[in-house]
């Protein structure tokens, strides 16, 4: 699923971010490892700039039948750094390994979509979802099923500049499906976010044998996880 947020009014949100993060020093050139600012933690018009994107994303979401709930715990700002994937690019090296986010996609009905919008794209970084490969330019977007969706990022260009994006997260449950269970439903996914983002950040420059034991478990288990799930749906 892709689109774009073309109407001109949603300019002035995206160039306040590219700003914000520029201000951050969120950029390639002066850091070695992606960047995460979570929503939470931006500034108060930062917010509101991101609110008011997610709200036309949400919008682009409805689905007869289904609720969308916004999940704002998950949402982030992030600056991404093409490190490849050997040992010494740390976590840094799941964006560019075939992965799964999320363990939930056993959960039959449910669904946590994280929609990728791209701020900046200098380094024409494609996003490769289940064998399609997007080229995002600024305010185009994908939405990956997080518990279901096998992708990854690659730059095959090697163009140096940045990469911004934000991710926003939405919990897809049928109308029917009780409140305590919905909310179950995504507070699972965002506990799960949590503990994955603190274990990727504690191994995503790796220097002591903690940090590379850490790293080590983050890319087989995600490599083991990668093929279990392809095998799962070949045999579908």
């Amino acid at each position: 699923m892709n689109g774009s947020l073309s109407h001109t009014a949603f300019y002035p949100y995206l160039e306040g971010i590219r700003l914000f993060l520029l201000d951050s020093h969120c950029t390639n050139n002066t850091t070695k490892t992606t960047t995460h600012i979570y929503e939470e933690k931006t500034p108060v018009p930062i917010r509101c700039s991101i609110v008011k994107l997610s709200d036309a994303i949400q919008n682009f979401l409805k689905t007869p039948g289904y609720r969308i709930s916004r999940v704002s715990e998950m949402n982030e700002l992030y600056s991404s750094v093409s490190r490849g994937t050997g040992d010494d690019a740390g976590s840094d090296a799941v964006f560019e390994t075939e992965h799964i986010d999320g363990p939930f996609g056993i959960i039959p009905g449910c669904s946590l979509y994280r929609c990728i919008l791209t701020i900046v794209n200098d380094t024409k970084t494609q996003t490769v979802i289940k064998g399609s490969v997007f080229e995002m330019k600024p305010l185009e977007f994908v939405v990956i099923d997080y518990n279901r969706d096998l992708h990854y990022i690659s730059s095959p260009s090697k163009k140096s500049g940045n990469r911004f994006v934000i991710k926003l997260h939405f919990a897809k449950t049928p109308s029917w499906l009780p409140f305590p269970f919905r909310q179950l439903f995504i507070k699972a996914n965002v506990i799960y976010n949590i503990l994955a983002r603190k274990l990727f950040l504690y191994a995503i420059n790796p220097q002591n044998w903690r940090q590379k034991a850490v790293n080590s478990v983050i890319m087989n288990t995600t490599r083991l996880f990668s093929f279990l799930w392809s095998k799962k749906n070949k045999i579908q």
